[in-house]
Protein backbone atom coordinates (compact mmCIF):
# COMPACT_ATOMS: atom_id res chain seq x y z
CA UNK A 1 0.00 0.00 0.00
CA UNK A 2 1.82 3.54 -1.01
CA UNK A 3 1.94 6.55 1.02
CA UNK A 4 2.73 9.95 0.06
CA UNK A 5 6.73 10.30 0.89
CA UNK A 6 7.06 12.79 3.76
CA UNK A 7 8.28 15.75 2.05
CA UNK A 8 5.35 14.98 -0.40
CA UNK A 9 3.03 14.61 2.58
CA UNK A 10 4.36 17.91 4.35
CA UNK A 11 4.01 20.04 1.78
CA UNK A 12 0.47 18.75 0.89
CA UNK A 13 -0.55 20.08 4.78
CA UNK A 14 1.50 23.38 4.15
CA UNK A 15 -0.74 24.36 0.99
CA UNK A 16 -4.12 23.36 3.03
CA UNK A 17 -2.64 25.09 6.12
CA UNK A 18 -2.01 28.11 3.84
CA UNK A 19 -5.07 28.09 2.22
CA UNK A 20 -7.60 28.05 5.02
CA UNK A 21 -5.98 30.86 6.82
CA UNK A 22 -7.21 32.73 3.57
CA UNK A 23 -10.47 31.22 3.54
CA UNK A 24 -11.59 30.93 6.88
CA UNK A 25 -15.23 30.14 5.28
CA UNK A 26 -13.87 26.73 4.54
CA UNK A 27 -13.17 24.96 7.62
CA UNK A 28 -16.48 22.92 7.49
CA UNK A 29 -16.37 21.81 3.97
CA UNK A 30 -14.24 19.48 4.47
CA UNK A 31 -14.12 17.99 8.14
CA UNK A 32 -10.54 17.53 8.99
CA UNK A 33 -8.96 16.39 12.21
CA UNK A 34 -5.85 16.93 14.33
CA UNK A 35 -4.67 13.33 12.92
CA UNK A 36 -4.42 14.35 9.35
CA UNK A 37 -1.80 16.47 10.18
CA UNK A 38 1.61 14.47 10.99
CA UNK A 39 4.18 17.33 11.45
CA UNK A 40 3.58 18.54 14.87
CA UNK A 41 4.42 22.17 14.18
CA UNK A 42 1.38 21.81 11.49
CA UNK A 43 -0.90 20.07 13.95
CA UNK A 44 -0.23 22.51 16.52
CA UNK A 45 -1.33 25.30 14.40
CA UNK A 46 -4.54 23.95 12.87
CA UNK A 47 -5.10 22.92 16.95
CA UNK A 48 -4.53 26.39 17.17
CA UNK A 49 -7.13 27.87 14.17
CA UNK A 50 -9.60 25.44 15.66
CA UNK A 51 -9.49 26.79 18.76
CA UNK A 52 -9.48 30.77 17.89
CA UNK A 53 -12.71 29.70 15.34
CA UNK A 54 -14.33 28.02 18.66
CA UNK A 55 -13.80 31.00 20.42
CA UNK A 56 -15.09 33.67 17.64
CA UNK A 57 -11.76 34.93 17.37
CA UNK A 58 -9.98 36.13 14.15
CA UNK A 59 -7.99 33.31 12.54
CA UNK A 60 -5.27 35.52 11.53
CA UNK A 61 -1.74 36.28 11.85
CA UNK A 62 -1.74 38.94 14.88
CA UNK A 63 -3.65 35.90 16.86
CA UNK A 64 -1.74 32.84 15.79
CA UNK A 65 1.35 35.03 16.63
CA UNK A 66 0.47 35.24 20.30
CA UNK A 67 1.32 31.11 20.21
CA UNK A 68 3.65 31.10 17.36
CA UNK A 69 6.76 33.19 16.67
CA UNK A 70 5.75 35.33 12.98
CA UNK A 71 8.42 33.91 11.25
CA UNK A 72 7.09 30.48 11.90
CA UNK A 73 4.10 30.93 10.22
CA UNK A 74 4.52 33.74 7.59
CA UNK A 75 4.72 31.10 5.05
CA UNK A 76 0.55 30.50 5.40
CA UNK A 77 1.11 34.03 4.07
CA UNK A 78 2.37 33.29 0.63
CA UNK A 79 0.58 33.43 -2.86
CA UNK A 80 2.22 30.06 -3.70
CA UNK A 81 -0.19 28.31 -1.02
CA UNK A 82 -3.29 28.94 -2.59
CA UNK A 83 -5.81 26.37 -5.14
CA UNK A 84 -6.85 27.81 -8.22
CA UNK A 85 -10.78 26.81 -7.28
CA UNK A 86 -12.58 25.04 -4.25
CA UNK A 87 -13.00 21.70 -5.58
CA UNK A 88 -8.71 21.45 -5.81
CA UNK A 89 -8.81 22.24 -2.10
CA UNK A 90 -11.26 19.57 -1.54
CA UNK A 91 -9.43 17.08 -3.54
CA UNK A 92 -5.99 18.03 -1.49
CA UNK A 93 -8.03 17.24 1.46
CA UNK A 94 -9.27 14.08 0.25
CA UNK A 95 -5.78 13.33 -0.66
CA UNK A 96 -4.67 14.21 2.68
CA UNK A 97 -7.47 12.29 4.46
CA UNK A 98 -6.88 8.95 1.82
CA UNK A 99 -2.86 8.89 2.84
CA UNK A 100 -4.05 9.50 6.88
CA UNK A 101 -6.46 6.67 6.78
CA UNK A 102 -3.41 4.28 4.35
CA UNK A 103 -0.84 5.01 7.26
CA UNK A 104 -3.21 3.80 10.11
CA UNK A 105 -3.95 0.96 7.75
CA UNK A 106 -0.35 -0.11 7.54
CA UNK A 107 0.34 0.88 11.60
CA UNK A 108 -2.81 -1.41 11.98
CA UNK A 109 -0.84 -4.02 9.93
CA UNK A 110 2.25 -3.79 11.68
CA UNK A 111 -0.24 -4.14 15.13
CA UNK A 112 -1.34 -7.38 14.29
CA UNK A 113 2.43 -8.73 13.67
CA UNK A 114 2.37 -8.38 17.10
CA UNK A 115 -0.10 -10.22 17.77
CA UNK A 116 -3.11 -7.19 18.35
CA UNK A 117 -6.01 -7.76 17.03
CA UNK A 118 -6.46 -6.44 13.99
CA UNK A 119 -10.31 -6.43 12.84
CA UNK A 120 -11.10 -5.00 16.59
CA UNK A 121 -8.04 -2.34 15.56
CA UNK A 122 -10.13 -1.65 11.97
CA UNK A 123 -13.48 -1.26 13.55
CA UNK A 124 -12.07 1.39 15.65
CA UNK A 125 -10.65 3.37 12.97
CA UNK A 126 -14.33 3.16 10.98
CA UNK A 127 -15.65 4.29 14.32
CA UNK A 128 -18.04 1.08 14.86
CA UNK A 129 -17.83 -0.67 18.61
CA UNK A 130 -15.70 -3.86 18.88
CA UNK A 131 -17.55 -6.71 20.39
CA UNK A 132 -16.23 -5.78 23.88
CA UNK A 133 -17.86 -3.16 23.92
CA UNK A 134 -21.54 -4.34 22.85
CA UNK A 135 -23.60 -4.45 26.08
CA UNK A 136 -25.14 -7.75 27.30
CA UNK A 137 -29.22 -7.75 26.83
CA UNK A 138 -28.96 -7.18 30.68
CA UNK A 139 -27.29 -4.19 30.40
CA UNK A 140 -29.35 -2.99 27.88
CA UNK A 141 -32.60 -3.65 29.56
CA UNK A 142 -31.23 -1.80 32.69
CA UNK A 143 -30.03 1.31 30.24
CA UNK A 144 -33.76 0.99 29.16
CA UNK A 145 -36.00 0.74 32.58
CA UNK A 146 -33.52 3.85 33.78
CA UNK A 147 -34.28 5.57 30.41
CA UNK A 148 -38.13 5.10 31.10
CA UNK A 149 -37.88 5.88 35.03
CA UNK A 150 -35.89 9.55 33.43
CA UNK A 151 -39.22 9.81 31.45
CA UNK A 152 -41.63 9.81 33.85
CA UNK A 153 -39.42 12.04 36.33
CA UNK A 154 -39.60 14.29 33.28
CA UNK A 155 -43.19 14.29 32.88
CA UNK A 156 -43.96 14.40 36.80
CA UNK A 157 -42.25 17.61 36.55
CA UNK A 158 -43.58 19.27 33.45
CA UNK A 159 -40.65 18.31 31.11
CA UNK A 160 -40.41 17.73 27.68
CA UNK A 161 -39.39 14.23 26.53
CA UNK A 162 -40.21 14.81 23.38
CA UNK A 163 -41.70 17.24 20.68
CA UNK A 164 -44.52 19.12 22.52
CA UNK A 165 -46.67 21.57 20.97
CA UNK A 166 -50.37 23.44 21.97
CA UNK A 167 -51.36 21.55 18.84
CA UNK A 168 -53.43 18.59 20.80
CA UNK A 169 -53.61 16.89 17.71
CA UNK A 170 -50.21 17.14 16.11
CA UNK A 171 -48.74 16.00 19.31
CA UNK A 172 -51.02 12.65 19.98
CA UNK A 173 -50.39 12.09 15.68
CA UNK A 174 -47.00 12.76 15.16
CA UNK A 175 -45.07 11.74 18.85
CA UNK A 176 -41.96 13.11 17.65
CA UNK A 177 -39.19 11.91 20.11
CA UNK A 178 -35.58 13.16 20.83
CA UNK A 179 -33.34 11.46 17.82
CA UNK A 180 -35.98 12.23 15.41
CA UNK A 181 -35.53 13.46 11.95
CA UNK A 182 -38.78 15.23 10.53
CA UNK A 183 -38.89 16.67 6.99
CA UNK A 184 -41.96 19.30 6.18
CA UNK A 185 -42.58 18.69 2.23
CA UNK A 186 -43.88 21.69 0.93
CA UNK A 187 -44.66 23.60 -2.33
CA UNK A 188 -43.01 27.14 -3.04
CA UNK A 189 -45.32 29.78 -1.12
CA UNK A 190 -47.46 26.95 0.43
CA UNK A 191 -46.09 27.70 4.03
CA UNK A 192 -43.33 25.15 5.25
CA UNK A 193 -41.37 27.96 6.60
CA UNK A 194 -43.97 29.82 8.32
CA UNK A 195 -45.49 26.57 9.34
CA UNK A 196 -41.83 25.09 10.85
CA UNK A 197 -41.67 28.65 12.55
CA UNK A 198 -44.94 28.02 14.09
CA UNK A 199 -43.59 24.65 15.21
CA UNK A 200 -40.67 25.90 16.54
CA UNK A 201 -42.32 29.02 18.85
CA UNK A 202 -44.91 26.62 20.11
CA UNK A 203 -42.07 24.57 21.53
CA UNK A 204 -40.04 27.26 22.96
CA UNK A 205 -43.21 28.15 24.54
CA UNK A 206 -43.17 25.01 26.42
CA UNK A 207 -39.96 24.79 27.69
CA UNK A 208 -37.61 23.36 24.66
CA UNK A 209 -34.80 25.10 23.70
CA UNK A 210 -35.19 25.34 20.03
CA UNK A 211 -32.70 26.95 17.31
CA UNK A 212 -33.91 28.26 14.17
CA UNK A 213 -31.22 28.36 10.94
CA UNK A 214 -32.12 29.91 7.99
CA UNK A 215 -30.44 29.70 5.06
CA UNK A 216 -33.00 32.31 3.08
CA UNK A 217 -34.23 34.77 5.66
CA UNK A 218 -31.80 37.54 7.76
CA UNK A 219 -32.73 37.43 11.66
CA UNK A 220 -35.87 40.17 10.98
CA UNK A 221 -37.67 38.74 8.95
CA UNK A 222 -37.77 36.05 10.96
CA UNK A 223 -38.74 37.91 14.19
CA UNK A 224 -41.46 40.12 12.47
CA UNK A 225 -42.92 36.37 11.85
CA UNK A 226 -42.46 35.91 15.84
CA UNK A 227 -43.91 38.82 16.34
CA UNK A 228 -46.95 38.57 14.58
CA UNK A 229 -47.64 35.32 15.23
CA UNK A 230 -47.51 35.68 19.03
CA UNK A 231 -49.43 39.45 19.11
CA UNK A 232 -51.75 38.10 16.36
CA UNK A 233 -50.74 41.42 14.29
CA UNK A 234 -50.20 41.76 10.46
CA UNK A 235 -46.84 41.25 9.61
CA UNK A 236 -46.36 44.14 7.83
CA UNK A 237 -47.03 45.83 10.80
CA UNK A 238 -43.58 44.92 12.08
CA UNK A 239 -41.66 44.60 8.88
CA UNK A 240 -42.32 48.65 8.73
CA UNK A 241 -42.10 49.15 12.40
CA UNK A 242 -45.51 50.49 12.20
CA UNK A 243 -46.60 48.23 15.21
CA UNK A 244 -45.83 49.00 18.95
CA UNK A 245 -43.57 46.56 20.35
CA UNK A 246 -44.13 46.91 24.06
CA UNK A 247 -46.91 43.76 23.47
CA UNK A 248 -44.55 42.01 20.70
CA UNK A 249 -41.65 42.31 23.92
CA UNK A 250 -44.32 41.47 26.40
CA UNK A 251 -45.02 37.88 24.38
CA UNK A 252 -41.57 37.42 23.45
CA UNK A 253 -40.62 37.14 26.88
CA UNK A 254 -42.66 33.89 26.94
CA UNK A 255 -40.23 32.15 24.52
CA UNK A 256 -36.74 34.66 24.82
CA UNK A 257 -35.02 31.91 27.66
CA UNK A 258 -35.78 28.82 24.78
CA UNK A 259 -35.67 30.01 21.83
CA UNK A 260 -33.27 31.49 19.05
CA UNK A 261 -32.86 32.06 15.67
CA UNK A 262 -29.84 32.48 13.06
CA UNK A 263 -29.23 33.23 9.50
CA UNK A 264 -26.45 31.34 7.99
CA UNK A 265 -27.10 31.75 4.11
CA UNK A 266 -24.02 29.62 3.69
CA UNK A 267 -25.07 26.91 6.05
CA UNK A 268 -23.58 23.05 5.17
CA UNK A 269 -24.61 19.98 7.39
CA UNK A 270 -21.17 20.21 9.44
CA UNK A 271 -21.86 23.51 10.56
CA UNK A 272 -25.31 21.89 11.40
CA UNK A 273 -23.08 19.51 13.50
CA UNK A 274 -21.02 21.79 15.27
CA UNK A 275 -23.48 24.24 16.08
CA UNK A 276 -25.80 21.25 18.00
CA UNK A 277 -22.68 19.89 19.89
CA UNK A 278 -22.22 23.76 21.28
CA UNK A 279 -25.39 24.67 21.72
CA UNK A 280 -26.98 21.50 22.80
CA UNK A 281 -30.80 22.29 21.71
CA UNK A 282 -33.53 20.25 22.37
CA UNK A 283 -35.23 21.08 18.49
CA UNK A 284 -33.22 22.52 15.62
CA UNK A 285 -35.14 23.59 12.54
CA UNK A 286 -32.73 24.12 9.41
CA UNK A 287 -35.22 25.91 7.00
CA UNK A 288 -34.74 24.28 4.26
CA UNK A 289 -32.89 21.24 2.95
CA UNK A 290 -32.34 22.17 -0.43
CA UNK A 291 -30.78 25.13 0.18
CA UNK A 292 -27.76 23.57 2.88
CA UNK A 293 -24.38 24.94 0.68
CA UNK A 294 -23.00 20.79 1.19
CA UNK A 295 -20.40 20.71 -1.81
CA UNK A 296 -20.94 17.91 -4.38
CA UNK A 297 -18.31 15.70 -5.23
CA UNK A 298 -16.70 15.65 -9.04
CA UNK A 299 -19.81 13.65 -11.02
CA UNK A 300 -22.09 13.52 -8.21
CA UNK A 301 -25.73 14.35 -9.02
CA UNK A 302 -28.19 16.90 -6.78
CA UNK A 303 -29.83 13.47 -5.97
CA UNK A 304 -26.65 12.09 -4.47
CA UNK A 305 -25.63 14.98 -2.90
CA UNK A 306 -29.33 15.62 -1.09
CA UNK A 307 -29.37 12.18 -0.19
CA UNK A 308 -25.96 12.29 1.11
CA UNK A 309 -26.81 16.00 3.55
CA UNK A 310 -29.92 14.05 4.42
CA UNK A 311 -28.42 11.37 6.07
CA UNK A 312 -26.01 13.73 7.87
CA UNK A 313 -28.84 15.03 9.39
CA UNK A 314 -30.28 11.99 10.44
CA UNK A 315 -27.57 11.23 12.00
CA UNK A 316 -26.77 14.91 13.73
CA UNK A 317 -30.45 14.04 15.39
CA UNK A 318 -29.79 10.72 16.76
CA UNK A 319 -25.58 11.58 17.77
CA UNK A 320 -26.95 14.70 19.62
CA UNK A 321 -30.46 13.16 20.98
CA UNK A 322 -32.57 15.83 19.67
CA UNK A 323 -35.17 16.49 17.16
CA UNK A 324 -34.16 18.04 13.79
CA UNK A 325 -37.09 19.47 11.87
CA UNK A 326 -36.22 20.60 8.06
CA UNK A 327 -38.32 22.04 5.71
CA UNK A 328 -38.22 20.69 2.10
CA UNK A 329 -38.93 21.92 -1.45
CA UNK A 330 -41.84 19.11 -3.11
CA UNK A 331 -41.68 18.76 -7.06
CA UNK A 332 -44.22 20.53 -9.08
CA UNK A 333 -46.35 17.46 -9.73
CA UNK A 334 -48.78 18.15 -7.52
CA UNK A 335 -49.37 21.37 -8.70
CA UNK A 336 -49.31 20.88 -12.21
CA UNK A 337 -51.81 17.86 -11.75
CA UNK A 338 -54.11 19.74 -8.77
CA UNK A 339 -53.72 16.96 -6.67
CA UNK A 340 -52.44 16.70 -2.64
CA UNK A 341 -48.88 16.24 -2.55
CA UNK A 342 -47.53 12.65 -1.98
CA UNK A 343 -44.26 11.16 -0.59
CA UNK A 344 -42.48 10.60 -4.17
CA UNK A 345 -42.86 14.44 -4.86
CA UNK A 346 -40.11 15.18 -2.37
CA UNK A 347 -37.59 16.90 -5.08
CA UNK A 348 -34.46 15.40 -5.56
CA UNK A 349 -34.29 12.80 -3.72
CA UNK A 350 -35.39 9.38 -2.32
CA UNK A 351 -33.46 9.34 0.48
CA UNK A 352 -35.19 12.06 2.32
CA UNK A 353 -38.02 9.55 2.13
CA UNK A 354 -36.13 6.92 3.53
CA UNK A 355 -33.89 8.80 5.99
CA UNK A 356 -37.39 10.91 7.75
CA UNK A 357 -38.91 9.14 10.98
CA UNK A 358 -41.60 11.36 10.00
CA UNK A 359 -42.84 13.29 6.54
CA UNK A 360 -45.29 15.70 6.98
CA UNK A 361 -46.90 17.03 3.71
CA UNK A 362 -47.99 20.55 3.79
CA UNK A 363 -51.38 21.23 1.58
CA UNK A 364 -52.99 23.82 0.74
CA UNK A 365 -55.24 23.73 -2.53
CA UNK A 366 -53.92 27.46 -3.81
CA UNK A 367 -52.03 30.02 -2.37
CA UNK A 368 -54.96 32.20 -1.28
CA UNK A 369 -56.79 29.30 0.46
CA UNK A 370 -56.80 29.58 4.06
CA UNK A 371 -58.01 26.04 4.76
CA UNK A 372 -54.37 23.67 5.42
CA UNK A 373 -53.63 19.80 5.41
CA UNK A 374 -50.80 18.48 7.01
CA UNK A 375 -50.77 15.11 5.51
CA UNK A 376 -48.41 12.47 7.90
CA UNK A 377 -47.06 10.75 4.76
CA UNK A 378 -44.82 8.37 6.75
CA UNK A 379 -44.69 8.10 10.43
CA UNK A 380 -42.15 5.18 11.71
CA UNK A 381 -43.30 5.39 15.57
CA UNK A 382 -46.62 6.63 15.45
CA UNK A 383 -49.76 6.52 12.69
CA UNK A 384 -50.39 8.11 9.52
CA UNK A 385 -53.46 10.33 8.16
CA UNK A 386 -54.16 13.81 8.03
CA UNK A 387 -54.67 16.97 10.70
CA UNK A 388 -56.24 20.11 9.30
CA UNK A 389 -55.07 23.51 10.35
CA UNK A 390 -56.54 26.66 9.90
CA UNK A 391 -53.80 29.82 8.24
CA UNK A 392 -54.01 33.19 8.51
CA UNK A 393 -51.14 34.58 5.91
CA UNK A 394 -51.46 38.13 7.32
CA UNK A 395 -50.48 36.81 10.94
CA UNK A 396 -48.08 34.29 9.64
CA UNK A 397 -50.37 31.93 11.74
CA UNK A 398 -51.55 28.32 11.87
CA UNK A 399 -53.64 26.97 14.15
CA UNK A 400 -55.71 23.53 14.45
CA UNK A 401 -59.02 23.06 13.16
CA UNK A 402 -60.92 21.79 15.90
CA UNK A 403 -63.97 21.39 14.07
CA UNK A 404 -62.59 18.36 11.73
CA UNK A 405 -61.15 15.35 13.15
CA UNK A 406 -58.17 14.65 12.28
CA UNK A 407 -58.42 11.59 9.72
Amino acid sequence: MQILESHHREQLEREILGFLIRRKDLFDVFELSLKDFISGFHRGVYAEMLNLKTLGKNISIVNLSVKFKIQEIAWMFDDYYRFDALPDYKDACMRLREDTLRREILKGTELNNNSVDFMAWVDELRGLPSTDHIPSFQQQLDKYKKLQDEIKENAIHGNSVGLLTYWQRFNEKVGAQRGDYLVCGARTSIGKTTFSLNLAVEAAALGQKVLFISLEQPEKQILDKVCAKLTKRPIWKFKYAKAQLGEAMREMSVIQENFNCVFLPRCTSSMVQSIARRERPDVIVVDYLQLLKDESLRGETENNRLGKISGNLKAIAGENNLIMIVPAQLNRDSEKQKREPYLSDLRDSGCIEQDADVVMLLHRKNRSSVDAQLIIAKNRNGSTGKIYFNFNPEWGYFEEDTDILPE
